[in-house]
């Protein structure tokens, strides 16, 4: 193989590439690289004559460069001696720039060792000028066309799993030392996850090889689902596979990405006609934590995979420091916390920027571990949105909430309660029985409750989503859109669904007093929501400026750590003592 096919991890980029795989039906473009203006027009002459061909022409090698850079492929016929790169060096940046573009040289110089040290660069083929015709050219370009074709798949079967497309082993392991000196280099962390399925011989054994084949590849889909772009997915052999997680903000993240790697496998398939329900159990290591290579990272997240196997299978184990922390898989979790009473819930108060006084009160989940400990919403959150648990989970959060409001107003303080819901609750019918359940058995007036929404939740545009908003508004039940200005949505989303409060995002709340124009998008959000006759709260509020700046711009509503930290205890006769030193 050339010489430029040596970095297996740059190869494995590009062969990923869109641009790659549309070499399958790619169009004949050209892209001729010459400054002379005669041989220019006689490629020209030859190209029109051979028919089928659409060609570019740049006389520097930049421009040329320039082109490459949007990834398109192209046929590229390149001269060697042009005004900013003589000699083979145009080869090498031609061939950097578009590695997935045959390459055809045509040159004045009559020299052999030239023409095969371009080969060794990358060029598919090397023509003599004032020996080309239209024939011979599009022979050549023909023959070119198919060396790169039959070039691409070589590599690709060399650093792919024949049977799922993954990487192999040898490419994962080069792409973890990658990610290994990268962290050396920059800090910060990565892990490796390795799983093997569960019982995956009884399937071969009961069901076939070909029903194994099938969950293999059905499996290697829902692992490239899971994890971003940047991360690595392989099949080191049989059913075991593992993953390459990059640019983590902590070991932890790892945990939650295994368990939803967990969920993610645990869907039903059908297999040779039959539905079963696959199960895998993972190993999790983490660097610069406890390893110093990458063989003894992967052996690492290897040992902590059998110490799942061992603990009873479908489940999770993190290697730390010389030993093995089992974790329940979330699911289990979930049931044990609901019926310990692990799930609470905290609140943070919302208040009138203009006269302190107390609106309600956002309730925000938490969950404890057995020992005790608050487990941060981060770690399980993302579980609970993929969660079997979730629709449980959502049915106690508005029923605990609804209870600490109706408390406050027996006690004469006539509050509401805002409650986030994730977007499988809105599309499940049953969130308006269960919201209406909640309000009748407290006494509650459908107003006392606010659900929170995020704005990416309303880009489906679903009919189940807009009916269930609209029988809930139909209730009473506020309907509040959370992060608002995030989602990149339209404006439109605000005519088509039913909604009554704005909340401005964080990010742009922070920018109030940071910077010279900090605060127009805050500003934007609220005269866009009195216009449509919203109500605009403004959330993360943590500095007096922000806080008058808010209030100055007619915001309706605000919270944040500078008036109030999430607690266990809501107390609903604080008031927001800032407000009238602010007002001042």
């Amino acid at each position: 193989m050339a010489a430029h096919l040596a970095d297996v991890g740059a190869l494995d980029t590009q062969l990923d590439s869109p641009s790659a795989a549309a070499w399958h039906n790619a169009p004949q473009a050209i892209l001729v690289v010459e400054d002379n203006e005669a041989d220019a027009y006689l490629v020209q002459e030859h190209l029109e004559e051979a028919g089928g061909y659409a060609a570019t022409y740049c006389e520097y090698l930049r421009d040329a460069l320039t082109l490459l850079s949007d990834g398109e492929p192209r046929i590229i016929i390149t001269d060697l001696g042009l005004p900013d790169a003589l000699g083979l060096d145009c080869v090498q940046q031609l061939r950097a720039a578009s590695p997935e573009s045959p390459l055809i040289v045509l040159s004045g110089m009559a020299d052999e060792s030239v023409a095969i040290e371009a080969m060794k660069l990358g060029a598919q083929d090397y023509l003599m000028k004032g020996q080309v015709d239209a024939d011979s050219l599009a022979r050549a370009i023909r023959y070119a066309t198919e060396r790169k074709r039959t070039e691409l798949k070589l590599v690709r079967l060399a650093h792919h799993d024949h049977l799922t497309g993954l990487s192999n082993r040898a490419t994962f392991r080069s792409r973890l030392s990658k990610a290994m000196a990268r962290v050396r280099r920059t800090g910060g962390f990565i892990a490796v996850l390795f799983l093997d399925l569960d019982r995956f011989k009884q399937i071969n054994d009961t069901l076939g090889h070909d029903a194994g084949d099938q969950l293999l590849k059905g499996i290697s889909g829902r692992l490239l689902d899971t994890v971003r772009d940047m991360d690595t997915v392989a099949r080191l052999g049989g059913d075991e596979f593992a993953i390459v997680l990059e640019e983590l903000e902590s070991p932890e993240r790892a945990n939650e990405v295994a368990e939803r790697v967990l969920h993610a496998v645990a869907q039903p398939l059908v297999l040779d006609g039959e539905s079963i329900v696959p199960a895998c159990s993972v190993g999790v290591a983490c660097f610069p934590m406890t390893a110093d290579s990458p063989d003894e990272l992967l052996k690492q997240a290897d040992e902590s995979m059998y110490s799942a196997k061992r603990a009873g299978r479908n489940r999770v184990s993190r290697f730390t420091g010389g030993s093995v922390v089992r974790t329940l898989p979330w699911d289990q979790e979930f049931v044990e916390a609901l019926g310990e009473g692990r799930f609470v819930l905290h609140y943070q108060t919302q208040f009138d920027p203009g006269t302190g006084a107390q609106l309600g009160a956002e309730a925000l989940l938490r969950l404890r571990s057995g020992g005790g400990s608050i487990i941060p919403p981060v770690a399980f959150i993302p579980a609970l949105e993929t969660s079997d648990q979730l629709f449980a989970v959502t049915g106690w959060v508005i029923d605990e909430a609804c209870r600490q409001v109706a408390e406050h107003r027996a006690a004469g303080h006539s509050l509401s309660v805002a409650v986030n819901v994730l977007a499988r609750d809105l599309a499940r019918p049953g969130l308006v029985a269960t919201v209406g359940g909640a309000l009748r058995k407290f006494s509650l007036p459908g107003d006392a409750l606010e659900l929170e929404i995020t704005e990416r939740m309303l880009l489906s545009d679903s009919s189940v989503t807009r009916t269930t908003l609209a029988e809930l508004r139909s209730m009473g039940v506020r309907v509040a859109i959370d992060d608002f200005g995030t989602g990149y949505g339209s404006l439109g989303c605000l005519e088509r669904f039913p909604v009554d409060v704005l909340k401005i995002a964080r990010s742009f709340v922070s920018t109030i007093g940071r910077t010279g124009n900090g605060g127009t998008v805050a500003a934007a959000v609220i005269g866009l929501s009195h216009t449509l006759g919203l109500t605009v709260v403004g959330d993360g509020v943590e500095t007096p400026k922000q806080l008058e700046f808010l209030r100055a711009a007619g915001c309706d509503g605000v919270q944040g750590l500078l008036l109030s930290r999430p607690t266990r205890l809501w107390c609903p006769t604080d008031r927001l003592q800032t407000a009238g030193r602010v007002a001042a």
